[in-house]
């Protein structure tokens, strides 16, 4: 009666126990005293630090992030059809679930060369100037909220050229992630181009499903 649950790990199964099941009223209050005695504080009562929950995604050689708001969704990279006329940064437009929308290559936008897609690479959908877009990235880390006071001014120069598009950098004891300004990605009138290649489901057959 006293587990919760089970975790399924590669290789072992972790059982998950409700400590406060196992020990009985007076034994808390009595851990609890002893806490305050060794000078313990209440994690519960600790002010919350203020953090910005971030998508982290590689490109080349840094780490960068979106706000978490900003990503509908992260999808593997499945067929994309191109489109002729294209500017140079758009790989093509995907169906997704029936939405087609515009894909750009960030590689080609940041001026890295073109890579070919691999089983790490994945598609970020978000909005840009009201547009569903899809956006290639080499890897999607992990999404993790970063405390506030890590973020500064960005460097004057990074590795790639996507200095215009960074709005802050947060400096941790694992290196660097560049928060991205998304709305700053595309022009007004490249913002235009894109909303031309958006809509429903059209005679094209493309897939794209996730």
């Amino acid at each position: 009666e006293h587990l919760e649950g089970i975790l399924l790990l590669p290789g072992r199964m972790v059982s998950l126990i409700n400590v406060l099941k196992i020990i009985t009223g007076d034994d808390q209050e009595k851990i609890a005293a002893m806490g305050q005695g060794l000078g313990l504080a209440d994690t519960r009562a600790q002010e919350t630090v203020p953090s910005l929950e971030l998508v982290v995604f590689r490109l080349g050689p840094e780490s960068y992030g979106l706000r978490l708001h900003e990503v509908r969704e992260i999808i593997m990279v499945g067929q994309i059809t191109p489109v002729p006329r294209a500017p140079q940064f758009v790989d093509g437009v995907l169906n997704l679930r029936g939405e087609v929308m515009p894909v750009v290559d960030l590689r080609t936008r940041f001026g890295l060369d073109r890579v070919e897609a691999t089983s790490i690479s994945r598609i970020l959908i978000t909005s840009i100037g009201g547009v569903f877009t899809g956006l290639v990235v080499d890897a999607v880390d992990e999404v993790r909220p970063v405390d506030l006071h890590r973020f500064g001014p960005p460097p004057a120069v990074t590795a790639v050229g996507a200095n215009r598009y960074i709005e802050k950098v947060a400096r941790l004891d694992q290196g660097m992630i560049f928060l991205l300004e998304l709305q700053q990605l595309l022009t007004d009138a490249e913002t235009e181009q894109l909303q031309g290649l958006q809509g429903r489901r059209g005679a094209a057959n493309r897939t794209g499903e996730p």
